[in-house]
């Protein structure tokens, strides 16, 4: 069996990592090419009528965007394999603000388009050089009417770097610096938020328990400087939604990802129809764990305690083999990403604790980051990151105007990949225990991306709702969360969670808001995929590379209608979705009838 490497190659990026030389040149050759394209934009007039000055615009400025990627992508990895490293953090600190200058190019080139005479426009369009990005440029050139003047929005762009982006950066200081009393086996010691967090999955009920009393201490202490953080992010967008004139806090989350208010609510309604059958996996699980009702901190509690370990090599066999089930093209790319050493697995000291994928389109090339330590979940997690590079491998031949999808179809793209090696694994154990465990483990992310990310959802609009009247209190989050997620959930725990506001840091994502509903977007839309390829074997990959294809391309809506004949504003399709997912607590249920937790 192929024995892989552990750690990933970034020096044929560029070698020498935070000393690198070859980087530095590289990223003071794009600030001083994204200050000179400012500059250009600036002083064109309408001679962006005319194609060749249009086709030359857009070659600069596509370049300049895989630059940008390339920089952020290589100091995000240099900060994640090393979280010590200061020189990456320094660096990354550059590349972030080259990211937002080119989000003012960006925001600069769509009010230039918008001046442009509609037949002209159409003329243009029709060119065989800039037809093959006409939808992200009618795109940009539609919603930047919506959007203040050009110079207002890149003030807005430059000043959101050192205030609003900041307040993320001081949320994420904050959780990192924090240091939690736990004692655990006789000893007293401080434990970091991420890992005190991993005791929520402990075996041991009443370690969980004192485990989340003290969580919930830790954060009642910070409370005060959290919700600072929170209320001036929700402020601060409040306010340039005011200033654009828009009165819908989803507008923007919902034009990022190219969906209708008319999806989403389907969506959520399909989610709130099958809260009545996920109630019995809660109840058999209080059960099995020998209490009454659930609590909180019993989300995450394993049952049956599956000790199946998975060495890095079996673990890569076993999703190649799966993956190859339905697409030999996504097992090529698998199999390519870990022989190039694009795939970091280590488990070493100072790493960051979260999994990601770096896509690097300059090259056509990726990075996939995780800490694996062999268990079911973190084969699964692997299978998922190599979803999203599979996504980024198949886009990257596009022009790079027409790569810039939304969260939802990254996750959709990731999450199919994890379904395929999730399932995989439930099918392949044949003991009771060792298959009831799995369930759990896939209805746990059911119940993350269901319940979890709505209690998230309904929290954000009520906080944006009473965010407008002034500054929320840490009583009324608390208030507030507590609502959402008796409401998302219903009345299934003991006791609930009322500083999740505070320990979750999608809410304090400053780029933009709602940075959950898309994930279940993803999560649906990848299992009701998944179905229909298990109904259409063979003949479905070549479906799945078109639709990963045009997934920049299209709304969702469209996407969806054109490669999968289904409609996402009614609400056949997600019922179907959330039936396939609800089978897993029907199995669930079949296979725990008889079982007691030792």
């Amino acid at each position: 069996m192929t024995v892989w490497a552990q750690q990933w190659e970034l020096d044929s990026i560029f070698p020498g990592g935070s000393d690198s030389v070859e980087f530095i040149d590289f990223l003071m050759s794009l600030e001083e090419d994204m200050a000179e394209m400012k500059t250009r934009l600036d002083q064109m007039g309408s001679q962006l009528g005319e194609q060749p000055v249009l086709v030359d615009l857009l070659r600069s400025i596509q370049d300049l965007m895989l630059r940008s990627k390339h920089a952020f992508s290589f100091t995000y990895c240099l900060t994640a394999q090393d979280v010590t490293d200061q020189k990456a953090k320094m660096l990354h600190g550059r590349a972030k603000q080259n990211e937002a200058n080119l989000q003012m190019v960006l925001s600069s080139l769509g009010g230039k388009l918008a001046l442009i005479e509609s037949v002209r426009w159409r003329t243009l369009i029709s060119s065989n050089e800039i037809r093959t990005i006409r939808f992200p440029l009618e795109e940009m050139r539609e919603l930047v009417k919506d959007w203040l003047a050009p110079a207002q929005e890149g003030l807005i762009s430059d000043l959101a770097v050192e205030g609003y982006h900041s307040w993320m950066s001081l949320y994420t200081a904050i959780i990192r610096k924090m240091r939690i009393p736990f004692e655990q086996e006789g000893k007293q010691k401080l434990w970091t938020v991420e890992k005190l967090e991993r005791v929520f999955a402990s075996t041991n009920r009443q370690e969980r328990e004192q485990a989340f009393t003290k969580y919930s201490e830790a954060f009642k202490e910070n409370e005060e400087v959290i919700s600072s953080c929170l209320n001036n992010l929700a402020g601060f967008r409040l306010k340039i939604y005011k200033h654009r004139g828009w009165d819908s806090v989803l507008k923007e989350s919902l034009d990022l990802n190219r969906m209708s208010q008319r999806t989403l609510e389907r969506m959520w309604d399909a989610v709130e129809g099958s809260k009545d059958r996920f109630s019995r996996y809660f109840a058999r699980k209080a059960e099995l764990l020998g209490v009454d009702k659930l609590s909180w901190f019993d989300l995450q509690a394993p049952l049956f305690n599956n000790t199946t370990v998975y060495s890095l090599a079996d673990g890569v066999q076993f999703i190649l083999q799966q993956f190859r089930r339905y697409s030999s093209s996504l097992a090529d790319f698998t199999a390519k990403a870990f022989e190039q050493q694009w795939v970091e697995t280590e488990n070493r000291p100072n790493k960051s604790p979260v999994g990601f994928h770096a896509g690097f389109p300059l090259i056509k090339q990726s990075r996939i980051y995780k800490t694996y330590y062999g268990t079911p979940r973190d084969v699964a997690t692997l299978a998922h990151e190599l979803g999203h590079g599979y996504h980024q491998s198949i886009i990257s031949e596009l022009p790079p105007l027409a790569q810039k999808y939304g969260l939802n179809m990254a996750e959709t793209a990731s999450i199919f990949s994890e379904r395929i090696v999730m399932n995989g694994l439930v099918q392949a154990e044949t003991n009771q225990q060792g298959r009831a465990a799995l369930l759990d483990l896939q209805i746990k992310n059911s119940v993350e991306y269901f319940f979890n990310v709505y209690t998230c959802y309904l929290f954000e609009k009520k906080l944006y709702e009473e965010r407008k009247k002034g500054p929320a209190s840490t009583h009324c989050l608390n208030e507030w969360m507590v609502e959402a997620q008796k409401k998302a959930f219903g009345n299934v725990f003991e006791t609930y969670h009322p500083y999740y506001w505070a320990s979750k840091f999608h809410l304090y994502i400053s780029r933009n808001s709602f940075f959950n509903y898309p994930y279940t977007f993803g999560y649906l839309f990848s299992c009701g995929i998944y179905t229909i390829a298990q109904e259409e074997g063979a003949d479905f990959e070549n479906k799945y590379e078109n639709l990963l294809r045009d997934s920049a391309s299209m709304t969702a809506e469209q996407l969806a209608a054109q490669h999968l004949g289904i409609d996402l504003t009614r609400p056949e399709f997600w019922e179907q979705a959330v039936e396939s997912i609800v089978a897993d607590v029907d199995e669930f249920m079949e296979w725990t009838a008889n079982l007691k937790e030792d």
